[in-house]
């Protein structure tokens, strides 16, 4: 059965540099075992990488497909977490982020296919979890256009 993940943690970070390259591969970036890169994707074992690892998984993430997850994953916790002090950024930031608009419709799509997979919790019905986790990458993706708007009417 497919573990739901916050579409914001480190473990979807890391599941997908796993699914990207495989574990195998992601694990040589950063001299670990491939059960050590699958233990991180997993919501319920201890342990996440180091930021050190995380960076170098980013820098191959980004080299081969354009995106860090981790980056994407440390940002997204932190606007959660401080969202008053994130709010206060420049114009030209907000523009930049507006680069990140068709990277979360991407992890909207991805969560749409996992919960109407072969493989989903509830079967062809969504189950709880894979509604909030939807809800919750649709408001993200909602606050993404927000700011974008919120940014060309200041300017």
């Amino acid at each position: 059965m497919t573990k739901v993940r916050d579409p914001r943690s480190f473990e979807e970070a890391a599941l997908a540099v796993a699914r990207s390259f495989g574990a195998a591969a992601a694990a040589k970036f950063v001299d670990r075992g491939d059960a050590t890169i699958r233990r991180w994707t997993d919501p319920d074992k201890d342990g996440q990488p180091t930021i050190h690892q995380a960076l170098r998984l980013d820098v191959e993430h980004l080299k081969a497909f354009g995106t860090a997850p981790f980056m994407q994953a440390y940002v997204a916790q932190l606007q959660e977490r401080a969202p008053a002090a994130m709010r206060s950024r420049s114009v030209e930031d907000i523009f930049s982020e507006a680069m990140d608009v068709p990277v979360e419709a991407g992890k909207l799509i991805d969560l749409l296919r996992r919960a109407r997979g072969a493989r989903s919790a509830s079967g062809a019905r969504l189950s709880v979890s894979e509604k909030a986790a939807l809800q919750k990458e649709i408001k993200r993706l909602r606050d993404e256009i927000d700011d974008v708007e919120a940014a060309l009417k200041k300017s």
